[in-house]
């Protein structure tokens, strides 16, 4: 729960049973917040906007997606290993 007039987090003591904002003073009767709910909601792209964070798999780019929509690949070149021969001369 959140204090009204700071937005700092209140703290809930249960042996008085009274939450407190520590900066401004503020509490309420846990009695009078029985039956409340709070939901929070996030998914992954508000925590990695929230924390400035990169995915590990890169998502793909427009023209990837381009690309294999019109049925093409992209070509790519693969080295080929080198062949080396010898050549053995026998003296006889």
């Amino acid at each position: 729960m959140f204090c009204p007039l700071t937005g700092s987090l209140v703290t809930l003591d249960a042996t008085s049973g009274i939450a407190k904002c520590p900066i401004s003073g503020w509490q309420r009767k846990l009695e009078d917040m029985d039956g409340s709910v709070t939901v929070s909601k996030s998914n992954i792209e508000d925590y990695r906007r929230r924390y400035n964070l990169e995915p590990l798999v890169k998502e793909r780019k427009k023209e990837d997606e381009f690309i294999e929509q019109q049925g093409r690949s992209r070509a790519t070149v693969q080295p080929q290993p080198s062949k080396v021969t010898m050549q053995l001369s026998c003296n006889t």
